[in-house]
């Protein structure tokens, strides 16, 4: 044949179909382990030339049927799947254990089925272990030649994906105290992990919200959190259901604080988790109040002005109202809670009452039964050399360097980290910091759960201890 005809052969239009030049291989994917068999690519693939050249390659439909046409006479591997993890006729994962299929011009192969599996599966699961020592701890997934899958827990939880079957260790870093965990994995996801530390006893707590106010009905994504007293130890979260009921699982025995927001708090002391479940909890929904604020001002002031009013929970939550203040009552919905003012530096809020209390020297307390507060507010220039600072001070002996964080709690949540100040413990483990009237957090950044809520009410705090753990 000379090279005419070669070439004119070369670009022949290969369509549906056996001609007297070339051959058809049919067949079908199977899966019995409900493995996707649609839209799967299947290959030819020469078997003599030592190349691994595939010739042709078409996508199954959706009953997992596929026709390879226009091959050239000779043999074949075929083969279907990904890449990474091929299975060859007639359902085996490797070429030296495939048969080989026979094309012969202008002839149809039928019959060719393979059976594939489910390949690359996932492996979950989570540690129940909820010491702050655990946080990022390393889990891995070791096969028998010793490479092994590594990943870092988030949330106590772990996840491995694309894991081939095949016979695996899990192993944990050495501080999490696992022991070594055989596991098979076969061709179906294994989701429900649950790695424990041998010594460890867990319980449960539950219980419910009740909200008595109908006109401020439970956010759908409404959370509880369970806030461990020890200090290494991290909180837990967990969703309350529709009908206002909850529960944790898997607990560590402690000692917990329970928080919901601002606006919903425990009606029982800080749980006790020893050697039981803990059941019947019950938190409420605190009434919302109205507050009439009348704004007085003196010195040629004019309005707006940069005060706000501020509120803070028994539970020690607080935040902004973000009150615009008008040369007129304005009306604003608060808690069950208290309430206090403050101004810039460059401004002096001279009195602030309600009733007989007096707001700059001392909280009002509202009553669940009261249904509106009228507050008036007389707002002055600060006249030269007033105090405008105050001074927050305390100690933690045999603490020197610890950081310690000052935020003030009265700025919007996304403002109040930015402002945070910081220093270290003197040689004394003492510290000071120079604040405006207000309410403060102060906060161990590396000592996660210690905070104390400080309010400045015109003068300074001293002798503040919280008392951080004994250093191990």
């Amino acid at each position: 044949m000379n090279w005419l005809l070669c070439l004119a052969l070369l670009f022949l239009p290969q369509g549906r179909g056996a001609t007297s030049s070339t051959g058809i291989v049919t067949g079908q994917l199977r899966s019995p382990d409900k493995g996707a068999t649609a839209q799967v690519v299947v290959s030819a693939m020469f078997a003599d030339d030592g190349a691994g050249k595939v010739l042709r390659s078409v996508r199954t439909d959706n009953d997992g049927r596929f026709v390879l046409d226009g091959l050239r006479p000779g043999r074949y591997y075929i083969f279907a799947g990904p890449e990474e993890f091929p299975f060859y006729y007639p359902g085996v994962t490797t070429g030296k254990d495939a048969r080989i299929v026979y094309v012969t011009a202008g002839a149809t192969t039928p019959g060719i089925d393979i059976t594939i599996r489910r390949v690359g599966v996932r492996i979950a699961g989570r540690v129940l272990d909820d010491r702050v020592t655990v946080l990022g701890s390393d889990i891995w997934l070791v096969a028998p030649d010793g490479i092994a899958a590594h990943t870092n827990l988030r949330d106590n939880r772990f996840e491995f994906l694309n894991v081939l079957p095949g016979p695996y260790t899990i192993e944990g870093s050495k501080g999490l105290g696992l022991n070594p965990i055989p596991l098979q994995v076969a061709h179906e996801d294994i989701t429900n992990l649950q790695l424990v530390v041998p010594s460890a006893r867990f319980f449960s707590v539950s219980g419910r919200i009740v909200n008595t106010v109908p006109a401020r009905p439970l956010d759908p994504s409404q959370q509880v959190t369970l806030l461990p007293v020890s200090t290494s130890r991290v909180p837990v979260e967990t969703a309350v259901r529709s009908d206002g009921t909850f529960t944790f699982k898997d607990l560590m025995p402690g000692v917990y604080t329970v928080s919901a927001g601002p606006a919903i708090v425990l009606s029982s002391d800080p749980i006790e988790v020893v050697d039981r479940d803990v059941s019947g909890l019950e938190l409420r929904v605190v009434p919302q109040i109205e507050a009439n604020v009348h704004v007085v001002l003196e010195n040629g002031l004019s309005l707006p002005l940069p005060i706000s009013v501020y509120k803070f929970t028994p539970t020690g939550k607080s935040g902004p109202e973000g009150l615009a203040l008008e040369n007129q009552p304005t009306a604003v919905a608060f808690g069950d809670n208290y309430f206090f003012f403050r101004a810039s530096p460059a401004l002096a809020v001279k009195s602030a009452r309600s009733g007989s209390t007096d707001l700059l020297r001392q909280p009002l307390n509202v009553k669940p039964s009261t249904n509106q507060v009228a507050i008036e507010v007389v707002v002055q220039t600060n006249p030269p050399g007033s105090r405008a600072l105050f001074r927050i001070a305390g100690q933690e002996p045999g603490f020197a360097g610890l950081k310690v964080r000052v935020v003030d709690t009265l700025l919007p949540a996304e403002y109040a980290s930015l402002a945070a100040r910081e220093q270290s413990l003197n040689a004394k483990g003492e510290f000071e910091f120079l604040v405006e009237a207000g309410v403060y957090r102060l906060e161990f950044p590396d000592v996660p759960g210690v905070a104390a809520e400080v309010i400045v009410l015109g003068k300074d705090i001293s002798g503040i201890e919280l008392r951080l753990p004994a250093k191990r």
